[in-house]
């Protein structure tokens, strides 16, 4: 049997855009694996082993360590050197544990993923150095590309641009809500999200603090917020300072079976974040039909062409932000319209399989190919 592939993931488990592109990813290789008869390996920094029974494979070997970065370091930084001929780094933190198994004599390939906002500034300079000792680098956007290049000195020829898909099961699910007409959770606005002090810039509270001014044109406008975090309650606060009462709601974190519900129940998606490195929520709206608000930032533009699958907003404009939601509230068929064009994108663009395939072909150029010099 050939030696394993090795994988380095932040988590694999729980909400939020990172894991659910990790699951995704581990999908893909495991079926390059599989049909190569390739072992993987798989190392979580984050999950406990209790989290990940459900992703069992025959030829996959997971180990977890539940948050414990001296036992995953160590490991990591051993299975590289010892047991793998490529190691494919799920975050760009983990860059220096395996840099050092690129070095001749060993000389191991590796392969590290870039998410978005954690490539956008200039890294410190160990984690700069150990990303350019990758053979290649894989960006979820153009633009998370360029700033690469652009912040982190790397060469564009090591560059592999591909766009997440939405999960397989995900999409199907979406599909059956629609053609079985399950009940669903009315809100006329719905954002899908982390609500940590760290992740601000994702817009929610430019969405409460447009509110007022929707509702003047809108009275029966309600925004729902589906997520969780640390920055809740500084929300919530500014939602009650604003005397919105009802028409803002926070549900917290809610299990896919939920999520459906939500999604399908929604008139408007709406997340104006600033710093998206791709948008796997926007994929989820979409599937369901869902006109989207995003910024017009990062790589949401990829993802959310303007004018046809929704409208990409300014961060930071509240004005802009209310007219575009008072818009779409009031035209129902200029929703429909859109909401129609998403889904036909999602299903069309951004399909497991494409993504499966894209993987596969940029795999074989790894897998048993001489190691490039930086």
């Amino acid at each position: 049997m050939a030696r394993p592939i090795q994988i380095l993931f932040s988590q694999l488990q729980g909400p939020g855009g990172i894991p659910r592109y990790n699951r995704i990813l581990l999908k893909a290789v495991m079926n390059y694996a599989d049909e190569r008869d390739m072992p993987v390996q798989a190392l979580s920094l984050q999950d406990e082993l209790s989290s990940v029974p459900a992703l069992a494979r025959p030829n996959l070997d997971i180990s977890t360590f539940g948050g414990g970065r001296a036992r995953f370091a160590a490991r990591a930084a051993l299975a590289a050197l010892r047991h793998s001929d490529l190691v494919i780094n799920g975050h760009v933190d983990f860059a220096p544990l395996v840099a050092p198994s690129t070095l001749p004599p060993v000389g191991r390939k590796v392969l590290t993923i870039s998410h978005g906002i954690e490539v956008w500034d200039a890294l410190p300079l160990h984690k700069r150095l150990a990303l350019k000792r990758s053979e290649r680098v894989w960006s979820v956007s153009d633009y998370t590309r360029s700033r690469l290049i652009s912040r982190q000195g790397v060469r564009d020829e090591r560059i592999d641009v591909i766009p997440p898909p939405l999960d397989r099961e995900f999409l199907r699910a979406a599909d059956r809500w629609q053609e079985n007409r399950c009940p669903t959770i009315p809100s006329r606005l719905l954002t899908v999200t982390r609500l940590s002090k760290a992740d601000r810039a994702k817009g929610v509270d430019e969405v409460i603090r447009a509110m007022p001014a929707v509702r003047r044109v809108v009275p029966d406008a309600t925004f729902t917020v589906v997520g969780d975090g640390d920055g809740r309650g500084e929300l919530e606060a500014l939602s009650t300072g604003l005397g919105l009462g009802r028409a803002v709601q926070f549900v917290g974190h809610v299990p896919d079976s939920q999520l459906h519900a939500y999604l399908a129940g929604t008139d408007v998606f709406v997340l104006p974040s600033r710093k998206e490195g791709f948008g796997l929520v926007f994929l989820e709206a979409m599937a369901h039909g869902k006109v989207v608000i995003g910024g017009a930032h990062g790589g949401t533009p990829e993802v959310v062409p303007d004018g046809e699958a929704g409208i990409l907003v300014r961060y930071g404009d509240p004005g802009e932000l209310a007219q575009a939601l008072i818009h779409l509230l009031s035209d129902e068929g200029l929703r429909t319209r859109m909401g129609r064009n998403g889904a036909i994108l999602v299903r069309s663009r951004f399909s497991f399989d494409t993504f499966a395939r894209a993987v596969a072909v940029r795999l074989d150029t790894l897998v048993g190919t001489p190691w490039l010099a930086p």
